[in-house]
């Protein structure tokens, strides 16, 4: 994928930085209706700070070429979650076949 979709690139990132589908509902929330805004929040994250940094940048570097604009509409927040599953399966970090949840306050929980 040359230029991939911004929000798909968006979904990787929060993919490489909350592996265990932990993001805080209000950083979805955000990532969601200001994609641009949200990344000086996202990686300010102690989350982002311990995550690979190379590959923090590689994704950047992505989104550079092709920044996000305005708040995401159903279909882009479809691409966020299309790059959200196939990062993880594609790094060796997420078991596709594993059943998620949100919990009460709002992460993302692996069930069972």
């Amino acid at each position: 994928m040359q230029n991939p979709h911004p929000m798909f690139v968006l979904g990787q990132m929060a993919r490489c930085i909350w592996r265990d589908g932990g993001i805080p509902q209000a950083t979805l929330t955000l990532m969601h209706t200001r994609p641009l805004a949200s990344l000086q929040v996202v990686m300010s994250t102690p989350e982002a700070k311990g995550s690979d940094q190379s590959e923090l940048i590689r994704l950047l570097k992505t989104l550079q070429r092709n920044p996000p604009k305005g708040p995401a509409g159903p279909g882009q927040q479809t691409k966020f979650w299309l790059g959200w599953y196939e990062y993880g399966p594609a790094t060796g970090s997420f078991d596709h076949n594993a059943q998620h949840s949100m919990d009460p306050g709002g992460r993302l929980r692996r069930l069972g």
